[in-house]
């Protein structure tokens, strides 16, 4: 399924090479420090509210997918600044919790 999705997401997005994309995403801080920031935040709250809860739906799974792949169930540091950032992400998984 893997290669599936790379392979459809090179197609998509031509010239964005999937797997340097991963590797940034999971091996470097800035992406996470990106989506803690103050601007990400006024962005957010300016969106109409079906993008926000697209944006919910976004960052829970990748920090789903982040500790299925890290496997210890602590993700990285970053994301507790992006919860602090976005509260909502808290409410947005104990509602999933729920359903």
């Amino acid at each position: 399924a893997r290669g599936r999705c790379v392979s459809l997401f090179g197609a998509t997005y031509q010239g964005c090479r999937a797997p340097e994309l991963l590797c940034l995403w999971f091996e470097r801080p800035q992406f996470l420090e990106a989506m803690a920031s103050p601007s990400m935040r006024i962005a957010y709250d300016c969106a109409a509210k079906r993008y926000r809860a697209q944006f919910l739906c976004l960052l829970s799974r990748v920090l789903a997918a982040e500790v299925r792949r890290i496997g210890k169930g602590m993700p990285r540091d970053g994301w507790k600044q992006i919860a602090e950032t976005f509260p909502e992400l808290v409410l947005w998984q104990e509602l999933r919790e729920q359903i």
